[in-house]
């Protein structure tokens, strides 16, 4: 070892079991060879690592990747403990050996690339195309047969799934793309809910399958399991994950599997869909079909329903006007129509903290109007954006992001105040609110609407998908002609002009809507959706 290797971290202090273990396999060479600035620091590079490198994702061998091991799920991601010390102190050292022998045959390829015969003629095709040297520099992923193929791959997933799921099976699987700002997926925490206070929480698991994201844990159940699929099936190629759904699905033996707008499920269920129906129930959630520029309706309820009728699957809808609309075009006969195809009415919660607010009555001189959603193109933003334009004696309170049209173009007037989107409906301080508008193009039965209604807050809103099943016209304010921005107009100063009548009008609204879609309303449809054979 060179002499300048030998500078040392005085101030610090290695427990000497991490340090021999690392030190037996640690590639000094190849640390000071991919780390420039700490060979040029002149320090110990074996201390640099223990003290340093490991917390920077450096890789201490050609064959250890810091980061990929700190991101897998069989892998440690503490930052506090050295993760290439877990990974030795936990693998067979005879797998160990071979991997050491992978590292030097690596250098050695790279030092005939550099070196000699071979080595000037890199040189030499460098200046001419300078990307000729940088493979060599690029940390590839070992692949060794038999170790490395996609059954092993797919093996290696599959264990991984089962140990986020604590080894145990489920009666319930609830499949998820995302927890981000989702009407959908927080209809998926009424569905964890209700199946929690009909079976056992044990008896579910929360699998999110198309990206990452868990920004609303509050919705779901607190201990209920939670997986976090896309992350896991990460390094597996797009075409094998529905494989990988399938059979992780199938390893549970649920009784049931409901997808709620899950992309790869639907994928899998093109593939294996006759057989994940043989062995569970497949129930598919759907809300509403989504439009192009064009116009025309697109997404899961086209695209998907007339493969799993076919196959086997249940389809139930947050509305009837999406059931009915669906018995019709498939031309489902009594017996289908009653089984195949059901509406699951979301319940009214009166969530606490509501009562504070719900017999207040704006007094102040600017009547405050609230407005809450994503700004895509579904929940026309645009319409907001004029009515406030028209509107200058009203301030707009709009909470809310773009998160699919990230490239809608919004000028928003000066009596518009944007926020960001609340954690929870009962964030918000309703006293000054003097009506909530909702405006919307196609949809099911929107959340936001029921939480609305749950809190007697006056409301003007868009008739659009199955939004009149909740909103009556003599209790609420609804615009049949969404484009008509006068008729947004007149509905908000009808409110204005009697705030104490649109009061006691929301008022009944949130009653009868309370007890029409009660909480345990909607347990009993689920439990009989389960016992139906």
């Amino acid at each position: 070892m060179p002499f300048f290797w030998k500078k040392k971290y005085s101030t610090e202090v290695f427990d000497s079991e991490v340090k021999d273990l690392v030190e037996k396999y640690f590639d000094a060479e190849f640390y000071l060879d991919s780390n420039p600035d700490v060979s040029a620091a002149e320090v110990d590079p074996l201390e640099h690592f223990l003290a340093y490198g490991y917390k920077e994702g450096r890789d201490p061998t050609p064959w250890f990747s810091t980061s990929h091991y700190q991101t897998n799920p069989d892998g440690n991601t503490s930052n506090s403990t050295n993760p290439f010390y877990n990974y030795l102190k936990d693998s067979d050292p005879e797998i160990l050996k071979k991997q050491q022998i992978v590292g030097v045959r690596i250098r050695d390829i790279q030092k005939r690339l550099e070196d000699g015969v071979l080595g000037e003629m890199v040189a030499r095709a460098t200046e001419l195309e300078p990307l000729v040297r940088l493979p060599a520099n690029i940390k590839r992923p070992i692949k060794m047969k038999p170790f490395h193929n996609d059954a092993i791959i797919l093996m290696s997933a599959i264990k991984a799934l089962h140990k986020a799921a604590e080894q145990r099976g489920a009666k319930f699987v609830i499949v998820i793309p995302h927890c981000r700002m989702s009407g959908a997926t927080r209809i998926g925490g009424e569905l964890a809910f209700a199946l929690e206070k009909l079976k056992s929480v044990d008896d579910i698991l929360l699998v999110r399958t198309d990206s990452s994201e868990f920004e609303y844990p509050q919705w779901f159940p607190q201990q209920i399991r939670n997986i976090n699929f896309a992350d896991i099936s990460d390094s597996i190629s797009k075409d094998k994950q529905p494989q990988l759904l399938f059979h992780f699905l199938r390893s549970l033996n649920p009784e049931a599997v409901f997808n709620i707008n899950s992309n790869l499920f639907y994928r899998t269920t093109n593939i294996y869909g006759r057989q994940l129906a043989s062995t569970t129930r497949v129930i598919n959630y759907l809300f509403c079909a989504d439009r192009n520029l064009d116009g025309h309706e697109v997404g899961y309820p086209v695209e998907h329903v007339y493969k799993g009728l076919n196959q086997g699957a249940i389809f139930v809808t947050d509305s009837e006007y999406l059931a009915n609309t669906l018995r019709e075009r498939y031309q489902l006969d009594a017996q289908d129509r009653k089984y195949k195809v059901r509406s699951l009415p979301t319940p009214v919660r009166l969530v606490k903290g509501n009562a504070e607010y719900i017999s207040s009555v704006p007094r102040n001189s600017r009547p405050k109007i609230y407005w809450a959603g994503r700004f895509d193109r579904q929940k026309r933003i645009d319409l907001v954006q004029a009515i406030a334009e028209h509107m200058p004696e009203c301030d707009f309170h709009l909470f809310g992001k773009h998160v699919i049209d990230n490239d809608m173009k919004l000028m928003f007037s000066k009596n518009v105040y944007v926020n960001p989107p609340f954690n929870q409906f009962t964030d918000l301080s309703l006293t000054d609110c003097a009506a909530w508008l909702y405006t919307a193009e196609w949809d099911g039965v929107p959340t936001i609407v029921l939480d609305v209604i749950a809190s007697g807050t006056p409301l003007v809103t868009s008739n659009c998908g199955g939004i009149a099943e909740v909103v009556y016209r003599d209790l609420a304010e609804m615009v049949d002609d969404i484009e008509d921005i006068n008729a947004y107009i007149e509905a908000i100063n009808k409110i204005l002009s009697n705030q104490e009548q649109a009061r006691m009008n929301a008022e009944k609204l949130r009653d009868k809507s309370l007890r029409e879609r009660s909480v345990k309303n909607y347990q009993a449809a689920i439990l009989k959706i389960l016992e139906t054979e």
